[in-house]
Protein backbone atom coordinates (compact mmCIF):
# COMPACT_ATOMS: atom_id res chain seq x y z
CA UNK A 1 0.00 0.00 0.00
CA UNK A 2 1.14 3.49 -1.00
CA UNK A 3 0.34 6.62 -0.04
CA UNK A 4 1.16 10.09 -1.76
CA UNK A 5 0.90 13.44 -0.42
CA UNK A 6 -1.62 15.93 -1.09
CA UNK A 7 -2.65 19.39 0.03
CA UNK A 8 -5.67 19.41 2.18
CA UNK A 9 -8.37 21.36 0.02
CA UNK A 10 -9.50 24.78 1.14
CA UNK A 11 -7.20 25.29 3.89
CA UNK A 12 -6.48 28.27 5.01
CA UNK A 13 -3.54 27.40 7.97
CA UNK A 14 -0.52 29.53 7.26
CA UNK A 15 2.45 27.38 6.30
CA UNK A 16 6.07 27.08 6.61
CA UNK A 17 8.29 26.02 3.80
CA UNK A 18 9.56 22.48 4.23
CA UNK A 19 12.07 22.34 1.09
CA UNK A 20 14.52 22.06 3.96
CA UNK A 21 13.76 18.16 5.02
CA UNK A 22 12.54 17.62 1.32
CA UNK A 23 16.34 18.41 0.76
CA UNK A 24 17.78 16.28 3.54
CA UNK A 25 15.23 13.01 2.50
CA UNK A 26 16.33 13.41 -1.08
CA UNK A 27 20.22 13.44 -0.04
CA UNK A 28 19.84 10.50 2.01
CA UNK A 29 17.70 8.49 -1.01
CA UNK A 30 20.54 9.40 -3.55
CA UNK A 31 22.96 7.84 -1.06
CA UNK A 32 21.12 4.89 -0.63
CA UNK A 33 20.34 4.87 -4.54
CA UNK A 34 24.16 5.15 -4.81
CA UNK A 35 25.55 2.13 -2.31
CA UNK A 36 22.76 -0.01 -3.83
CA UNK A 37 23.15 0.20 -7.03
CA UNK A 38 25.69 -2.73 -7.41
CA UNK A 39 23.22 -4.63 -5.83
CA UNK A 40 20.31 -3.84 -7.81
CA UNK A 41 22.15 -4.82 -11.15
CA UNK A 42 23.03 -8.01 -9.97
CA UNK A 43 19.80 -9.34 -8.71
CA UNK A 44 18.04 -7.89 -11.81
CA UNK A 45 20.60 -8.97 -14.72
CA UNK A 46 20.40 -12.10 -13.13
CA UNK A 47 16.62 -12.36 -13.96
CA UNK A 48 15.31 -9.78 -15.93
CA UNK A 49 12.55 -11.13 -17.02
CA UNK A 50 10.94 -11.86 -13.65
CA UNK A 51 11.88 -8.04 -12.48
CA UNK A 52 10.23 -6.76 -15.38
CA UNK A 53 6.71 -9.04 -14.62
CA UNK A 54 7.15 -7.81 -10.77
CA UNK A 55 7.70 -4.01 -12.48
CA UNK A 56 5.04 -4.02 -14.91
CA UNK A 57 2.80 -5.28 -12.02
CA UNK A 58 4.21 -2.22 -9.48
CA UNK A 59 3.55 0.00 -12.52
CA UNK A 60 0.06 -0.89 -13.27
CA UNK A 61 -1.22 -0.45 -9.18
CA UNK A 62 0.58 2.78 -9.09
CA UNK A 63 -1.63 4.04 -12.23
CA UNK A 64 -4.41 2.81 -10.50
CA UNK A 65 -4.97 5.01 -7.77
CA UNK A 66 -8.41 6.18 -5.83
CA UNK A 67 -8.95 9.85 -4.69
CA UNK A 68 -9.95 10.10 -1.02
CA UNK A 69 -11.61 13.55 -0.72
CA UNK A 70 -9.79 15.72 0.52
CA UNK A 71 -6.90 13.16 1.80
CA UNK A 72 -4.87 13.05 -1.16
CA UNK A 73 -4.68 9.46 -3.42
CA UNK A 74 -3.88 6.06 -2.19
CA UNK A 75 -2.94 2.65 -4.71
CA UNK A 76 -1.93 -0.60 -3.63
CA UNK A 77 1.62 0.08 -5.63
CA UNK A 78 3.43 -0.49 -2.56
CA UNK A 79 2.24 -4.08 -2.83
CA UNK A 80 4.39 -4.63 -5.44
CA UNK A 81 7.22 -2.30 -4.33
CA UNK A 82 7.76 -4.68 -0.98
CA UNK A 83 7.20 -7.96 -3.43
CA UNK A 84 10.17 -6.17 -5.56
CA UNK A 85 12.24 -5.85 -2.26
CA UNK A 86 11.36 -9.49 -1.42
CA UNK A 87 12.01 -11.32 -4.11
CA UNK A 88 15.50 -9.45 -5.75
CA UNK A 89 16.22 -7.38 -2.47
CA UNK A 90 16.36 -4.06 -0.74
CA UNK A 91 18.34 -2.17 -3.88
CA UNK A 92 15.32 -3.17 -6.18
CA UNK A 93 12.59 -2.06 -3.94
CA UNK A 94 15.02 1.40 -3.32
CA UNK A 95 15.23 1.93 -7.11
CA UNK A 96 11.73 0.55 -8.19
CA UNK A 97 9.76 3.25 -5.02
CA UNK A 98 11.80 6.08 -6.56
CA UNK A 99 11.34 4.91 -10.28
CA UNK A 100 7.21 5.20 -9.22
CA UNK A 101 7.99 8.39 -7.45
CA UNK A 102 9.14 9.78 -11.38
CA UNK A 103 5.96 7.87 -12.68
CA UNK A 104 3.36 9.25 -10.25
CA UNK A 105 5.04 12.94 -10.75
CA UNK A 106 4.65 12.73 -14.56
CA UNK A 107 1.07 11.01 -13.94
CA UNK A 108 0.04 13.40 -12.06
CA UNK A 109 1.89 16.83 -13.32
CA UNK A 110 2.49 17.46 -9.97
CA UNK A 111 4.96 20.07 -8.66
CA UNK A 112 8.48 19.18 -8.89
CA UNK A 113 9.54 19.28 -5.06
CA UNK A 114 6.97 17.38 -4.51
CA UNK A 115 7.80 14.36 -6.83
CA UNK A 116 11.31 14.54 -5.49
CA UNK A 117 9.87 14.55 -1.95
CA UNK A 118 7.61 11.14 -2.88
CA UNK A 119 10.25 9.64 -5.14
CA UNK A 120 12.94 9.95 -2.36
CA UNK A 121 10.57 8.70 0.80
CA UNK A 122 9.49 6.42 -0.99
CA UNK A 123 12.88 4.72 -1.88
CA UNK A 124 13.73 5.01 2.01
CA UNK A 125 10.50 3.23 2.90
CA UNK A 126 10.83 0.86 0.49
CA UNK A 127 14.71 -0.09 1.91
CA UNK A 128 13.60 -0.33 4.94
CA UNK A 129 11.00 -2.29 4.62
CA UNK A 130 12.96 -4.49 2.12
CA UNK A 131 16.03 -4.48 4.20
CA UNK A 132 14.31 -5.87 7.25
CA UNK A 133 12.71 -8.62 6.02
CA UNK A 134 16.07 -9.58 4.15
CA UNK A 135 17.88 -9.06 7.61
CA UNK A 136 15.56 -11.62 9.10
CA UNK A 137 16.24 -14.87 6.49
CA UNK A 138 14.27 -13.61 3.52
CA UNK A 139 12.98 -16.27 1.09
CA UNK A 140 15.23 -18.80 2.95
CA UNK A 141 12.10 -18.49 6.07
CA UNK A 142 9.70 -20.95 6.66
CA UNK A 143 6.40 -19.20 5.04
CA UNK A 144 5.28 -18.69 8.61
CA UNK A 145 8.04 -16.78 9.45
CA UNK A 146 7.96 -15.27 5.90
CA UNK A 147 4.47 -13.71 6.56
CA UNK A 148 5.94 -12.60 10.17
CA UNK A 149 8.67 -10.87 8.62
CA UNK A 150 6.91 -9.55 5.59
CA UNK A 151 4.78 -8.11 7.96
CA UNK A 152 7.22 -6.69 10.18
CA UNK A 153 8.77 -5.48 6.88
CA UNK A 154 5.08 -3.87 6.07
CA UNK A 155 5.03 -2.27 9.45
CA UNK A 156 8.49 -0.56 9.14
CA UNK A 157 7.52 0.71 5.24
CA UNK A 158 4.25 2.22 6.98
CA UNK A 159 6.49 4.08 9.84
CA UNK A 160 9.02 5.49 7.02
CA UNK A 161 6.40 6.30 4.40
CA UNK A 162 3.84 7.79 6.63
CA UNK A 163 6.24 9.77 9.09
CA UNK A 164 7.95 11.40 6.45
CA UNK A 165 4.74 12.34 5.58
CA UNK A 166 3.16 13.76 8.09
CA UNK A 167 6.28 15.48 9.10
CA UNK A 168 6.11 17.43 5.65
CA UNK A 169 2.59 18.32 6.21
CA UNK A 170 2.83 19.42 9.98
CA UNK A 171 5.80 21.92 9.02
CA UNK A 172 3.51 22.91 5.60
CA UNK A 173 0.51 23.23 7.98
CA UNK A 174 1.55 23.83 11.01
CA UNK A 175 0.04 21.32 12.49
CA UNK A 176 1.48 18.32 15.01
CA UNK A 177 2.68 15.05 13.34
CA UNK A 178 0.42 12.84 15.29
CA UNK A 179 -2.35 15.46 14.36
CA UNK A 180 -1.94 15.13 11.10
CA UNK A 181 -1.57 11.05 11.45
CA UNK A 182 -4.88 10.91 13.29
CA UNK A 183 -6.95 13.24 10.59
CA UNK A 184 -5.20 11.87 7.51
CA UNK A 185 -3.52 8.50 7.59
CA UNK A 186 -4.75 5.97 10.76
CA UNK A 187 -7.60 4.99 9.23
CA UNK A 188 -5.53 3.48 6.48
CA UNK A 189 -2.96 1.21 8.84
CA UNK A 190 -4.49 -2.18 8.17
CA UNK A 191 -4.38 -1.74 4.47
CA UNK A 192 -0.60 -0.99 4.80
CA UNK A 193 -0.33 -3.72 7.31
CA UNK A 194 -2.43 -5.97 4.79
CA UNK A 195 -0.14 -4.79 1.86
CA UNK A 196 2.72 -6.81 3.14
CA UNK A 197 1.47 -10.40 3.33
CA UNK A 198 0.03 -9.75 0.06
CA UNK A 199 3.52 -8.91 -1.13
CA UNK A 200 5.13 -11.76 0.54
CA UNK A 201 2.27 -14.00 -1.46
CA UNK A 202 3.31 -12.29 -4.81
CA UNK A 203 6.54 -13.73 -4.46
CA UNK A 204 5.55 -17.38 -3.59
CA UNK A 205 2.87 -17.52 -6.11
CA UNK A 206 5.26 -16.17 -8.97
CA UNK A 207 7.90 -19.05 -7.75
CA UNK A 208 5.30 -21.40 -8.28
CA UNK A 209 2.86 -20.31 -11.18
CA UNK A 210 5.15 -17.68 -12.87
CA UNK A 211 3.02 -14.79 -14.43
CA UNK A 212 -0.11 -16.42 -13.52
CA UNK A 213 0.28 -16.47 -10.34
CA UNK A 214 1.03 -12.45 -10.10
CA UNK A 215 -2.07 -12.11 -12.03
CA UNK A 216 -3.94 -14.20 -9.38
CA UNK A 217 -2.94 -12.12 -6.93
CA UNK A 218 -3.21 -8.48 -8.47
CA UNK A 219 -6.04 -8.57 -10.10
CA UNK A 220 -8.17 -8.98 -7.03
CA UNK A 221 -6.80 -5.59 -5.70
CA UNK A 222 -6.90 -3.80 -9.02
CA UNK A 223 -10.11 -4.34 -9.16
CA UNK A 224 -11.12 -3.21 -6.19
CA UNK A 225 -8.92 -0.40 -6.49
CA UNK A 226 -10.34 0.55 -9.88
CA UNK A 227 -13.80 -0.48 -8.80
CA UNK A 228 -13.62 2.05 -5.67
CA UNK A 229 -11.59 5.02 -7.52
CA UNK A 230 -15.21 4.95 -9.41
CA UNK A 231 -17.46 4.85 -6.78
CA UNK A 232 -14.99 7.65 -5.06
CA UNK A 233 -15.34 9.82 -8.12
CA UNK A 234 -19.58 9.94 -7.94
CA UNK A 235 -19.10 10.11 -4.25
CA UNK A 236 -16.91 13.14 -4.80
CA UNK A 237 -19.31 14.83 -7.57
CA UNK A 238 -22.04 14.47 -4.95
CA UNK A 239 -20.09 16.58 -2.13
CA UNK A 240 -19.43 18.67 -4.49
CA UNK A 241 -23.04 19.37 -5.52
CA UNK A 242 -24.20 19.32 -1.79
CA UNK A 243 -20.85 21.41 -0.90
CA UNK A 244 -21.92 24.29 -3.53
CA UNK A 245 -25.77 23.63 -2.74
CA UNK A 246 -24.75 24.45 1.04
CA UNK A 247 -22.15 27.24 -0.11
CA UNK A 248 -25.36 29.24 -2.26
CA UNK A 249 -27.90 28.33 0.95
CA UNK A 250 -25.00 30.21 3.31
CA UNK A 251 -25.29 33.39 0.54
CA UNK A 252 -28.82 33.38 0.49
CA UNK A 253 -29.36 33.11 4.14
CA UNK A 254 -26.24 35.95 4.28
CA UNK A 255 -28.24 38.18 1.69
CA UNK A 256 -31.38 37.85 3.79
CA UNK A 257 -29.56 38.71 7.06
CA UNK A 258 -28.40 41.71 5.29
CA UNK A 259 -32.08 42.58 3.78
CA UNK A 260 -34.01 42.29 7.33
CA UNK A 261 -30.17 44.78 8.78
CA UNK A 262 -31.29 47.08 5.52
CA UNK A 263 -34.91 46.76 5.76
CA UNK A 264 -34.10 48.07 9.79
CA UNK A 265 -31.90 50.69 9.16
CA UNK A 266 -34.61 52.52 6.64
CA UNK A 267 -37.52 52.17 8.78
CA UNK A 268 -35.37 54.20 12.05
CA UNK A 269 -34.94 56.93 9.31
CA UNK A 270 -38.28 56.67 8.28
CA UNK A 271 -38.93 60.19 8.50
CA UNK A 272 -35.60 61.92 6.82
CA UNK A 273 -34.68 61.76 3.06
CA UNK A 274 -31.18 62.72 3.47
CA UNK A 275 -30.50 60.74 6.40
CA UNK A 276 -32.35 57.53 4.76
CA UNK A 277 -29.86 58.94 1.18
CA UNK A 278 -26.99 58.16 3.54
CA UNK A 279 -27.41 55.61 5.32
CA UNK A 280 -28.27 53.58 2.28
CA UNK A 281 -24.84 55.07 0.61
CA UNK A 282 -23.36 53.46 3.23
CA UNK A 283 -24.93 49.75 3.46
CA UNK A 284 -24.77 49.77 -0.78
CA UNK A 285 -20.82 50.61 -0.38
CA UNK A 286 -20.34 47.83 2.45
CA UNK A 287 -22.63 45.38 0.34
CA UNK A 288 -20.94 45.95 -2.84
CA UNK A 289 -17.82 46.71 -2.13
CA UNK A 290 -17.89 50.05 -4.42
CA UNK A 291 -18.59 53.68 -3.50
CA UNK A 292 -22.55 54.04 -3.77
CA UNK A 293 -24.70 57.42 -4.16
CA UNK A 294 -28.24 57.94 -4.35
CA UNK A 295 -29.51 61.24 -6.09
CA UNK A 296 -32.88 61.98 -4.37
CA UNK A 297 -35.43 63.28 -7.07
CA UNK A 298 -36.74 62.44 -10.11
CA UNK A 299 -33.58 62.80 -12.57
CA UNK A 300 -34.39 60.79 -15.65
CA UNK A 301 -31.33 61.45 -16.88
CA UNK A 302 -29.03 60.86 -14.30
CA UNK A 303 -27.02 57.50 -14.52
CA UNK A 304 -26.94 54.49 -12.14
CA UNK A 305 -29.81 52.06 -11.42
CA UNK A 306 -33.71 53.93 -11.03
CA UNK A 307 -35.37 53.81 -7.95
CA UNK A 308 -39.16 53.77 -8.87
CA UNK A 309 -41.93 53.69 -6.41
CA UNK A 310 -45.53 53.71 -7.30
CA UNK A 311 -44.46 54.05 -10.53
CA UNK A 312 -42.14 57.16 -10.54
CA UNK A 313 -38.85 57.69 -10.25
CA UNK A 314 -38.02 59.12 -6.62
CA UNK A 315 -34.44 58.85 -6.92
CA UNK A 316 -31.70 56.74 -8.33
CA UNK A 317 -28.41 54.61 -7.13
CA UNK A 318 -24.77 54.69 -8.85
CA UNK A 319 -21.47 53.03 -7.82
CA UNK A 320 -18.23 54.58 -8.47
CA UNK A 321 -16.58 51.58 -9.37
CA UNK A 322 -18.85 49.37 -11.46
CA UNK A 323 -15.91 46.41 -10.91
CA UNK A 324 -17.08 45.80 -7.22
CA UNK A 325 -20.86 45.22 -8.08
CA UNK A 326 -20.87 42.74 -10.93
CA UNK A 327 -24.03 42.31 -13.28
CA UNK A 328 -25.22 39.17 -11.15
CA UNK A 329 -25.07 41.69 -7.89
CA UNK A 330 -26.97 44.69 -9.67
CA UNK A 331 -29.85 41.85 -10.63
CA UNK A 332 -29.57 40.86 -6.70
CA UNK A 333 -30.30 45.03 -5.93
CA UNK A 334 -32.73 45.88 -8.05
CA UNK A 335 -34.78 42.87 -7.53
CA UNK A 336 -34.83 42.70 -3.32
CA UNK A 337 -32.83 45.69 -1.89
CA UNK A 338 -33.57 48.98 -4.32
CA UNK A 339 -37.60 48.59 -4.15
CA UNK A 340 -37.44 48.99 -0.71
CA UNK A 341 -35.02 51.90 -0.59
CA UNK A 342 -37.31 53.10 -3.40
CA UNK A 343 -40.38 53.03 -1.14
CA UNK A 344 -38.65 54.41 2.18
CA UNK A 345 -38.03 57.67 0.22
CA UNK A 346 -41.13 58.21 -1.49
CA UNK A 347 -42.88 57.37 2.21
CA UNK A 348 -40.20 59.59 3.74
CA UNK A 349 -41.16 62.43 1.01
CA UNK A 350 -44.85 62.10 1.67
CA UNK A 351 -44.12 62.29 5.46
CA UNK A 352 -42.22 65.58 4.82
CA UNK A 353 -44.88 67.13 2.43
CA UNK A 354 -47.51 66.23 5.13
CA UNK A 355 -45.41 67.66 7.92
CA UNK A 356 -44.95 71.42 5.72
CA UNK A 357 -48.65 70.80 5.25
CA UNK A 358 -49.61 70.58 8.87
CA UNK A 359 -46.72 73.90 9.60
CA UNK A 360 -48.86 75.65 6.97
CA UNK A 361 -52.03 75.59 7.94
CA UNK A 362 -51.03 75.71 12.07
CA UNK A 363 -49.88 79.03 10.36
CA UNK A 364 -52.42 80.32 8.77
CA UNK A 365 -54.76 78.64 12.32
CA UNK A 366 -52.58 80.94 14.75
CA UNK A 367 -51.66 83.99 12.60
CA UNK A 368 -55.14 84.68 10.86
CA UNK A 369 -57.18 88.30 12.17
CA UNK A 370 -60.26 85.72 10.59
CA UNK A 371 -61.93 83.39 12.79
CA UNK A 372 -61.09 79.46 12.17
CA UNK A 373 -62.73 76.72 13.87
CA UNK A 374 -62.39 72.96 13.51
CA UNK A 375 -65.25 70.69 14.08
CA UNK A 376 -66.06 66.85 13.72
CA UNK A 377 -68.32 65.42 11.85
CA UNK A 378 -71.50 65.54 14.71
CA UNK A 379 -70.58 69.49 14.47
CA UNK A 380 -68.28 69.71 18.12
CA UNK A 381 -66.13 72.23 18.07
CA UNK A 382 -62.42 69.91 18.35
CA UNK A 383 -60.75 74.09 17.75
CA UNK A 384 -60.67 77.23 17.85
CA UNK A 385 -58.32 80.37 16.93
CA UNK A 386 -57.69 82.95 18.90
CA UNK A 387 -59.65 85.38 16.45
CA UNK A 388 -62.99 83.66 16.86
CA UNK A 389 -62.47 83.22 20.44
CA UNK A 390 -62.14 86.87 20.86
CA UNK A 391 -65.29 87.50 18.28
CA UNK A 392 -67.65 85.28 20.56
CA UNK A 393 -66.11 86.92 23.67
CA UNK A 394 -64.53 83.18 24.97
CA UNK A 395 -61.48 83.21 26.72
CA UNK A 396 -58.63 80.16 25.53
CA UNK A 397 -59.95 76.69 24.67
CA UNK A 398 -63.50 77.50 26.44
CA UNK A 399 -65.46 76.45 23.07
CA UNK A 400 -63.49 72.97 22.97
CA UNK A 401 -66.61 70.48 22.80
CA UNK A 402 -69.37 72.74 22.70
CA UNK A 403 -71.60 72.52 19.40
CA UNK A 404 -72.58 73.94 17.04
CA UNK A 405 -75.73 76.18 18.78
CA UNK A 406 -73.43 78.09 20.89
CA UNK A 407 -71.71 79.74 18.43
CA UNK A 408 -74.60 80.26 16.53
CA UNK A 409 -77.59 82.84 16.46
CA UNK A 410 -81.08 80.99 17.24
CA UNK A 411 -82.66 82.58 13.91
CA UNK A 412 -80.17 81.30 11.86
CA UNK A 413 -79.12 77.99 13.37
CA UNK A 414 -81.33 75.79 11.25
CA UNK A 415 -80.44 76.80 7.75
CA UNK A 416 -76.88 76.37 9.45
CA UNK A 417 -77.47 73.12 10.54
CA UNK A 418 -78.80 71.94 7.04
CA UNK A 419 -76.40 73.63 5.29
CA UNK A 420 -73.70 71.65 7.77
CA UNK A 421 -75.48 68.30 7.39
CA UNK A 422 -75.21 68.87 3.45
CA UNK A 423 -71.15 69.36 3.71
CA UNK A 424 -71.27 66.64 5.49
CA UNK A 425 -72.98 64.03 3.09
CA UNK A 426 -71.12 65.69 0.12
CA UNK A 427 -73.73 68.08 -1.21
CA UNK A 428 -71.56 71.04 -1.02
CA UNK A 429 -68.14 71.95 -0.89
CA UNK A 430 -68.86 75.05 1.33
CA UNK A 431 -71.45 77.06 2.66
CA UNK A 432 -71.41 80.58 4.75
Amino acid sequence: MKLDRRDRAGSAVPSRDPNALILWVALVAVVCLTLTAPAFWDSVSARPGSFLAFLGLTLALQLVTVEVYGRGAVSFAGTGILAIGFTFGAGAAIWTGALMGVVNLVARRGRLNRGVFDASQWALAAGAGAGFFQLLGGNTLPTAAGVGAAIGGGALYMVVNVGLLCTAMGLAERASLIGVWQERFRWFTPYYLVSAPLAFALTVAYDRLGVLGLLAFTLPPAMMMFSANQYLSRTQESVEDVRQANEELRLANDDLRELFAFAGGLAARAHDTEAIAGYAEEALGRLTGARARVTLGPEPGEPGLPLISGGMQVGSVSFGDDAGCGSARREQLREAILPQLATAIESAGLVGLLRESEERFRTIFESSELGIRLTDLDGRLLAANRSFERMLGYGAGELVGTTLSAATHPDDLAAYLAAFRELVEGVRDSYQ
